[in-house]
């Protein structure tokens, strides 16, 4: 459950902004199911990053062309 909220907001939103937003609300529901904070720490970032790069947005991958100087057209 913890990795779908974070990878849909992810998908559509900075990483910053979407943790601010979303970790005040998982952090005292994961203390509730005692989930260690480092755990819950580690998912929300990984899945944040894989939201980063999955379209429809997928702002990680628009910078990785940028940087590469790859055509997003073929």
């Amino acid at each position: 459950m913890v990795v779908v909220l974070s990878l849909i907001p992810g998908t559509f939103m900075d990483s910053a902004p979407a943790r601010m937003i979303f970790v005040p609300v998982l952090v005292p529901l994961a203390q509730k199911l005692s989930i260690h904070p480092l755990h819950l720490g580690i998912i929300v970032m990984m899945t944040m990053d894989i939201g980063r790069i999955t379209p429809p947005y997928g702002i990680g991958l628009l910078m990785a062309y940028s940087v590469a100087k790859i055509p997003l057209t073929s």
